[in-house]
């Protein structure tokens, strides 16, 4: 040892099994022959028989032993939509896509049947936290449902759609709903084209004006795809009308942009001039943002808007278009159309529950790495770690799923780094990181796709009617911030990145709420962020309890625990303070917050019995209740901040398996030193030591 006492084989073992199992020691003194308190009344074999049946349950949902799938969804309101939009695609223009989609109108009517609220609403994702829907999805089901009534014998639906148009009514009508809606019922003739500002199509070219403002390089990766094709649409005012049943008159409420009834049948008429070129390269530009899968810019209402325009552009010059070049604009609809088609209605438990693109790069690594935590051999790894290598994006980072392999993100990257250490793959986890380290923003944090997109002058004028339905920058985020952290902490990137580290800290500093809370953008929202910061901050050796700013951050985390010992929170939080870090619990969330608190008990903060124990109770009773297996009953995820939420199932199958897998090494560590006649910080018979310095000091002899 470094004070030179000379250990015997039996106290190596111990010593090397309690830093093996906990991964390092609470940084608190202890004394001389004190071993570290269990941290929980629940025993280990209950704690092991939970992670064992919650790792098979993990292991069970592999496919073909190889990768995860479990594809998050944001509501049934985009299948409804996508059903209107199926009908203009194959009957509205003249130019019309052969294509039988796998829709069953019976499935959809009966989903939407039960999924309605008593005044009428629907929601997107389950909220358990309201009582009402959300007027965007409401509408956009109400136009379904009106635009079937046809086939569906209307006594059956008339006080559903009577219930519904009184509140879509009742909160100011065809007005209120937010631009992509709008564009939607213009494509329809159900509003007119004039109520949003034309965006000019130049800022899409390479040359001239579109070289100094290039709408690609200034907005998010996922606001790109979707404003190209509807600024072409908007360009040209493209809309088709189906008919009476597809018309919202009765939702106008004075509205002065609704169109009027006696519409064209269609606005697009053949043209006797050629494209011109800004017209021609958008419709090049959406070509080229099509992905091998199909879809268009990876998402399938970005894919919608773009075989929309697609379709037009054939139609209107027809006589400038090339028969090949023709035969090449056909086939990237259908193609795009039936990866659309697949997401929404052939992806297993998430059919009519609107998955918009594919995630499973992400269920896989997150899975894997707390199946790995959870006591698994890397040897089961080895089909997963040659499927995820073989799918790296040529910057040696990752995307969320298929198609995002043009935009590999920081977030899967980092669980990209955990999963390539654990697996014994330095180099590779060194060829990630290097990456990061490029993507750090000037502020200190990290963004999901692209460094320094946090808010172009020209982009808030052109696009501002936008913010109402989508987050158009890609700014820095805490939990993204912390995610990478974590990852640097693990791998040892830390070291050798200090200055990287330190810039972080600085930019997590100056994020903290008044309260010492910290807001989350990808998930839901105070507890995903603070949660994981913490773990992050432990992670790189900067969870330090005698600092305030952390002080205050561990006693609001406690503050918000429920009394049924878990934790939850509302997406109405982004717009209500009052509900921070407050919701029904959810495994999920019970799951960032106890790992947080997990970590600050290790460092010597001051956290309650309850904290601990109430989360772990709470996990195991959820368990029970649930079938003996961990699922969110309400949406966890985070979409578009204050506008779109989502659910992720994977969140349910890895974030409880991992913190109960930290917390059950931990207590069979305590138990197994109880029973050794020498503890691990037994350096010197006189003095206490410091056990995180012995730790550090022993792992690197070993």
């Amino acid at each position: 040892s470094p004070s030179g006492v000379m250990w015997n084989s039996s106290q190596r073992s111990c010593v090397f099994l309690f830093i093996l199992l906990v991964g390092g020691i609470p940084s608190k003194i202890y004394g001389a022959t004190d071993c570290p308190p269990s941290a929980t009344s629940v025993s280990v074999d209950t704690l092991q028989s939970v992670v064992t049946q919650a790792s098979h349950n993990a292991m069970e949902l592999r496919i073909n032993g190889t990768y995860w799938c479990m594809p998050s969804f944001l509501g049934t309101s985009f299948i409804s939509l996508y059903a209107l939009i199926h009908e203009w695609l194959t009957e509205g223009l003249e130019v019309k896509l052969e294509h039988t989609s796998h829709l069953d109108h019976d499935i959809l009517v009966r989903t939407l049947r039960e999924a309605q609220f008593p005044d009428g609403s629907w929601t997107g994702v389950d909220d358990l936290n309201e009582d009402s829907g959300w007027f965007d999805h409401t509408l956009s089901n109400y136009w379904y449902l009106k635009a079937r009534a046809q086939h569906l014998g209307t006594n059956a639906w008339n006080a559903s759609l009577e219930r519904a148009k009184e509140f879509i009514l009742s909160r100011g009508g065809l007005a209120r709903t937010c631009t992509m809606n709008k564009a939607w019922l213009s494509l329809f003739g159900v509003v007119s084209w004039d109520f949003m500002s034309k965006i000019p199509l130049f800022i899409f070219e390479d040359h001239g004006l579109g070289k100094i403002a290039h709408a690609q390089h200034m907005v998010a990766q996922w606001v790109y795809p979707h404003m190209l094709p509807i600024s072409y649409l908007r360009h040209f005012k493209v809309s088709v009308n189906l008919g009476e049943h597809f018309r919202l008159d009765e939702l106008s409420n004075g509205y002065k942009y609704t169109a009027p009834k006696n519409m064209p049948r269609m606005s697009t008429v053949p043209s006797n001039s050629p494209p011109t070129g800004p017209e021609k390269n958008a419709i090049l530009k959406m070509l080229e943002i099509q992905q091998p899968a199909g879809l268009f810019g990876a998402y399938t209402v970005s894919t919608l808007f773009s075989i929309m325009s697609i379709l037009d552009y054939r139609m209107r010059f027809a006589k400038f278009i090339d028969p090949g070049f023709d035969r090449t604009l056909q086939d990237a609809c259908l193609r795009g159309l039936q990866r659309v088609d697949y997401y929404y209605f052939d992806t297993g438990p998430a059919a009519y529950r609107g998955v918009l693109d594919d995630g499973h790069y992400w269920d896989t690594l997150l899975i894997s790495n707390a199946l790995l935590e959870a006591g698994k051999s890397p040897t089961e790894f080895q089909s997963t770690v040659e499927y995820i290598k073989k799918n790296r994006s040529p910057n040696d980072a990752i995307g969320f799923g298929i198609d995002f392999w043009y935009a590999p993100d920081t977030d899967d990257t980092s669980m990209l780094m955990m999963f390539f250490h654990s697996m014994g793959m330095m180099k590779e986890m060194e060829d990630a990181m290097k990456w990061i380290a490029t993507m750090q923003n000037p502020d200190g944090g990290w963004p999901a796709f692209d460094r320094d997109r946090d808010g172009s002058w020209i982009i808030k004028f052109m696009a501002r009617q936008f913010t109402d339905s989508a987050e158009l920058f890609d700014e820095s985020c805490v939990d993204l911030t912390a995610h990478i952290l974590e990852a640097m902490g693990i791998t040892g990137m830390h070291e050798a990145y200090p200055s990287v580290v330190s810039r972080a800290l600085k930019y997590v500093k100056n994020q903290q709420e008044s309260v010492g809370s910290f807001t989350g953008r990808w998930g839901i929202n105070y507890l995903y962020a603070t949660g994981p910061l913490l773990v992050g901050l432990a992670r790189v050796g900067e969870l330090k309890h005698t600092e305030p700013w952390l002080q205050k951050t561990v006693v609001w985390l406690q503050s918000v625990q429920n009394a049924d010992g878990g934790y939850g929170e509302a997406p109405r939080s982004y717009d209500d303070p009052v509900w921070m870090g407050r919701g029904v619990s959810t495994p999920s969330q019970t799951s960032w917050a106890l790992m947080g608190l997990w970590e600050a008990k290790l460092a010597g903060f001051n956290v309650t019995e309850r904290a601990i124990d109430g989360a772990v109770h709470y996990l195991l009773d959820t368990f029970a209740k649930d079938n003996h297996s961990f699922f969110d009953h309400s949406c966890v995820g985070t979409g578009h901040r204050h506008l779109l939420y989502m659910q992720y199932p994977s969140y349910a199958v890895a974030f409880p398996l991992q913190v109960l897998s930290r917390i059950l090494n931990y207590e069979i560590a305590v138990q197994r030193c109880a029973s050794c006649d020498f503890r691990p910080w037994d350096v010197d018979e006189k003095n206490s030591v410091d056990a995180t310095k012995f730790a550090k000091s022993y792992n690197s002899n070993v």
